[in-house]
Protein backbone atom coordinates (compact mmCIF):
# COMPACT_ATOMS: atom_id res chain seq x y z
CA UNK A 1 0.00 0.00 0.00
CA UNK A 2 2.78 1.92 0.68
CA UNK A 3 4.40 1.76 -2.69
CA UNK A 4 1.10 2.55 -4.33
CA UNK A 5 0.65 5.90 -2.03
CA UNK A 6 3.97 7.29 -3.00
CA UNK A 7 3.89 6.52 -6.57
CA UNK A 8 0.38 8.27 -6.80
CA UNK A 9 1.99 11.22 -5.01
CA UNK A 10 4.93 11.56 -6.65
CA UNK A 11 3.61 11.24 -9.96
CA UNK A 12 0.82 13.62 -8.87
CA UNK A 13 2.70 16.88 -7.84
CA UNK A 14 5.53 16.60 -10.25
CA UNK A 15 3.03 16.84 -13.26
CA UNK A 16 0.68 19.57 -11.49
CA UNK A 17 1.17 22.64 -14.05
CA UNK A 18 2.93 20.74 -16.27
CA UNK A 19 1.93 19.88 -20.34
CA UNK A 20 -0.04 16.53 -19.11
CA UNK A 21 -2.59 19.10 -17.34
CA UNK A 22 -2.98 21.47 -20.66
CA UNK A 23 -3.29 18.47 -23.18
CA UNK A 24 -6.17 17.46 -21.11
CA UNK A 25 -7.71 20.71 -20.82
CA UNK A 26 -7.49 21.03 -24.61
CA UNK A 27 -9.19 16.90 -24.92
CA UNK A 28 -11.67 18.23 -22.94
CA UNK A 29 -12.70 21.18 -25.30
CA UNK A 30 -13.12 19.14 -28.52
CA UNK A 31 -14.40 15.85 -27.04
CA UNK A 32 -16.62 14.18 -24.44
CA UNK A 33 -15.85 13.67 -20.92
CA UNK A 34 -15.75 9.86 -20.93
CA UNK A 35 -13.68 9.72 -24.43
CA UNK A 36 -10.94 11.89 -22.52
CA UNK A 37 -11.08 10.58 -19.64
CA UNK A 38 -10.95 6.95 -21.14
CA UNK A 39 -8.21 8.14 -23.75
CA UNK A 40 -5.93 9.25 -21.05
CA UNK A 41 -6.48 6.39 -19.34
CA UNK A 42 -5.76 3.94 -21.88
CA UNK A 43 -2.99 6.41 -23.17
CA UNK A 44 -0.95 6.50 -19.60
CA UNK A 45 -1.54 2.67 -18.32
CA UNK A 46 0.53 1.74 -22.13
CA UNK A 47 2.85 4.39 -21.18
CA UNK A 48 3.74 3.14 -17.81
CA UNK A 49 3.36 -0.17 -18.38
CA UNK A 50 5.85 0.47 -21.16
CA UNK A 51 8.40 2.43 -18.13
CA UNK A 52 7.71 -0.82 -15.38
CA UNK A 53 8.24 -3.77 -18.15
CA UNK A 54 11.55 -1.88 -19.36
CA UNK A 55 12.56 -1.53 -15.61
CA UNK A 56 11.90 -4.68 -14.62
CA UNK A 57 13.43 -6.28 -17.50
CA UNK A 58 16.24 -4.08 -17.94
CA UNK A 59 15.78 -4.08 -21.64
CA UNK A 60 16.67 -1.09 -23.83
CA UNK A 61 15.20 -2.39 -26.88
CA UNK A 62 13.49 1.00 -27.83
CA UNK A 63 15.01 4.12 -29.13
CA UNK A 64 13.20 6.79 -27.12
CA UNK A 65 14.72 10.04 -29.48
CA UNK A 66 13.01 8.75 -32.47
CA UNK A 67 9.66 8.27 -30.42
CA UNK A 68 10.02 11.60 -29.27
CA UNK A 69 10.56 12.84 -32.95
CA UNK A 70 7.80 11.35 -33.58
CA UNK A 71 5.11 12.45 -30.65
CA UNK A 72 6.54 16.13 -31.89
CA UNK A 73 5.33 15.70 -35.56
CA UNK A 74 2.21 14.43 -34.07
CA UNK A 75 2.01 17.65 -32.00
CA UNK A 76 2.42 19.65 -35.10
CA UNK A 77 -0.12 17.58 -37.00
CA UNK A 78 -2.73 18.37 -34.35
CA UNK A 79 -2.11 21.82 -34.15
CA UNK A 80 -2.61 22.11 -37.78
CA UNK A 81 -5.09 20.04 -37.87
CA UNK A 82 -7.31 22.22 -35.09
CA UNK A 83 -6.87 25.31 -37.92
CA UNK A 84 -9.18 23.42 -40.52
CA UNK A 85 -12.68 24.49 -40.83
CA UNK A 86 -15.19 22.01 -40.99
CA UNK A 87 -19.01 21.75 -41.35
CA UNK A 88 -20.19 19.52 -38.35
CA UNK A 89 -23.03 17.29 -38.00
CA UNK A 90 -23.79 16.96 -34.58
CA UNK A 91 -26.86 15.45 -34.89
CA UNK A 92 -25.19 12.09 -34.95
CA UNK A 93 -22.01 10.35 -33.76
CA UNK A 94 -20.99 7.50 -35.29
CA UNK A 95 -19.25 4.38 -33.59
CA UNK A 96 -15.86 5.49 -35.47
CA UNK A 97 -16.32 8.93 -34.38
CA UNK A 98 -16.05 7.56 -30.74
CA UNK A 99 -13.46 5.42 -31.07
CA UNK A 100 -11.34 7.88 -33.37
CA UNK A 101 -11.78 10.20 -30.37
CA UNK A 102 -10.65 7.57 -27.84
CA UNK A 103 -7.96 6.59 -30.28
CA UNK A 104 -6.44 10.13 -30.54
CA UNK A 105 -6.16 10.95 -26.96
CA UNK A 106 -4.72 7.51 -25.93
CA UNK A 107 -2.08 7.87 -28.75
CA UNK A 108 -1.03 11.55 -27.74
CA UNK A 109 -0.55 10.46 -24.50
CA UNK A 110 1.20 7.55 -24.69
CA UNK A 111 3.45 8.86 -27.34
CA UNK A 112 3.64 12.35 -25.65
CA UNK A 113 4.33 10.98 -22.24
CA UNK A 114 7.71 8.32 -23.64
CA UNK A 115 10.77 9.65 -21.91
CA UNK A 116 9.16 12.19 -20.24
CA UNK A 117 9.77 12.53 -16.34
CA UNK A 118 6.51 10.49 -15.49
CA UNK A 119 7.87 7.39 -17.32
CA UNK A 120 11.06 7.71 -16.07
CA UNK A 121 9.96 8.29 -12.49
CA UNK A 122 7.90 4.98 -12.48
CA UNK A 123 10.93 3.66 -14.00
CA UNK A 124 13.14 4.73 -10.87
CA UNK A 125 10.31 3.72 -8.18
CA UNK A 126 10.87 0.41 -9.74
CA UNK A 127 14.82 0.13 -10.15
CA UNK A 128 14.26 0.87 -6.21
CA UNK A 129 12.62 -3.00 -5.36
CA UNK A 130 9.01 -1.65 -5.40
CA UNK A 131 6.63 -4.10 -6.71
CA UNK A 132 5.62 -3.07 -10.19
CA UNK A 133 2.24 -3.56 -10.62
CA UNK A 134 1.56 -1.23 -7.66
CA UNK A 135 4.02 1.09 -9.30
CA UNK A 136 1.89 0.86 -12.56
CA UNK A 137 -1.53 1.41 -10.40
CA UNK A 138 -0.28 4.57 -8.14
CA UNK A 139 1.76 6.38 -11.43
CA UNK A 140 -1.53 5.70 -14.23
CA UNK A 141 -3.89 7.03 -10.79
CA UNK A 142 -1.69 9.95 -10.15
CA UNK A 143 -1.67 10.81 -13.80
CA UNK A 144 -5.64 10.57 -13.89
CA UNK A 145 -6.02 12.30 -11.39
CA UNK A 146 -3.83 15.22 -12.59
CA UNK A 147 -5.59 15.26 -15.74
CA UNK A 148 -9.15 15.58 -14.62
CA UNK A 149 -8.30 19.23 -12.97
CA UNK A 150 -7.42 19.92 -16.47
CA UNK A 151 -11.00 18.14 -17.73
CA UNK A 152 -13.04 20.27 -15.44
CA UNK A 153 -11.17 23.67 -16.45
CA UNK A 154 -11.70 22.84 -20.06
CA UNK A 155 -15.35 21.81 -19.80
CA UNK A 156 -16.08 25.33 -18.43
CA UNK A 157 -14.01 27.23 -20.49
CA UNK A 158 -15.98 24.75 -23.07
CA UNK A 159 -19.29 26.56 -22.95
CA UNK A 160 -18.09 30.23 -22.47
CA UNK A 161 -15.54 30.39 -25.36
CA UNK A 162 -16.72 30.23 -29.29
CA UNK A 163 -15.92 26.48 -30.25
CA UNK A 164 -14.01 28.00 -32.98
CA UNK A 165 -11.86 30.31 -31.00
CA UNK A 166 -10.80 27.35 -28.79
CA UNK A 167 -9.86 24.92 -31.53
CA UNK A 168 -7.12 28.02 -32.71
CA UNK A 169 -6.23 28.14 -28.97
CA UNK A 170 -5.07 24.29 -28.79
CA UNK A 171 -4.00 24.46 -32.59
CA UNK A 172 -1.02 27.08 -30.97
CA UNK A 173 -0.59 24.77 -27.98
CA UNK A 174 -0.28 21.62 -30.07
CA UNK A 175 2.22 23.79 -32.10
CA UNK A 176 4.07 25.04 -29.52
CA UNK A 177 4.48 21.49 -27.31
CA UNK A 178 5.55 20.19 -31.06
CA UNK A 179 8.23 22.54 -31.99
CA UNK A 180 9.34 22.36 -28.08
CA UNK A 181 9.63 18.61 -28.11
CA UNK A 182 11.50 18.58 -32.06
CA UNK A 183 13.78 21.22 -30.46
CA UNK A 184 14.51 18.82 -27.70
CA UNK A 185 15.06 15.56 -29.19
CA UNK A 186 16.54 16.48 -32.95
CA UNK A 187 20.10 15.58 -32.50
CA UNK A 188 21.82 19.52 -32.48
CA UNK A 189 23.87 18.81 -35.47
CA UNK A 190 20.57 18.71 -37.83
CA UNK A 191 19.70 21.80 -36.13
CA UNK A 192 21.61 24.20 -38.59
CA UNK A 193 20.35 27.39 -39.64
CA UNK A 194 18.89 26.08 -43.52
CA UNK A 195 17.19 23.50 -42.07
CA UNK A 196 15.23 25.58 -39.24
CA UNK A 197 14.94 27.70 -41.90
CA UNK A 198 12.98 25.32 -44.38
CA UNK A 199 11.22 23.64 -41.18
CA UNK A 200 9.70 27.22 -40.64
CA UNK A 201 8.57 27.84 -44.13
CA UNK A 202 7.26 24.08 -44.60
CA UNK A 203 5.01 25.14 -41.64
CA UNK A 204 4.13 28.56 -42.95
CA UNK A 205 2.99 26.98 -46.11
CA UNK A 206 1.10 24.62 -44.45
CA UNK A 207 -1.14 27.38 -42.73
CA UNK A 208 -1.56 29.39 -45.68
CA UNK A 209 -2.90 26.03 -47.63
CA UNK A 210 -5.27 25.57 -44.61
CA UNK A 211 -5.68 29.57 -45.00
CA UNK A 212 -6.85 29.13 -48.31
CA UNK A 213 -9.00 26.02 -47.66
CA UNK A 214 -10.98 27.32 -44.84
CA UNK A 215 -11.82 30.44 -47.53
CA UNK A 216 -13.07 27.64 -49.83
CA UNK A 217 -15.48 25.79 -46.77
CA UNK A 218 -16.97 29.36 -45.99
CA UNK A 219 -18.03 29.70 -49.97
CA UNK A 220 -19.81 26.82 -49.57
CA UNK A 221 -22.00 27.45 -46.53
Amino acid sequence: METLISSFLLIFFAEMGDKTQFLALIFATRYKLYQVILGISLGIVFNHGLAVLVATFLSSFINIGILKIIAGVMFLLFGFESFILRIENDDKEDIRGKFGAIFTVALCFFIGELGDKTQITAMSIVFTGKNPILVLIGTTLGMIFVSLFGIIVGKIIKGKIPKNLMKKISGVCFITFGIEALSKSVPSQYLTFINTTAFSIICMMTMLLIYFKNKSVKKNI
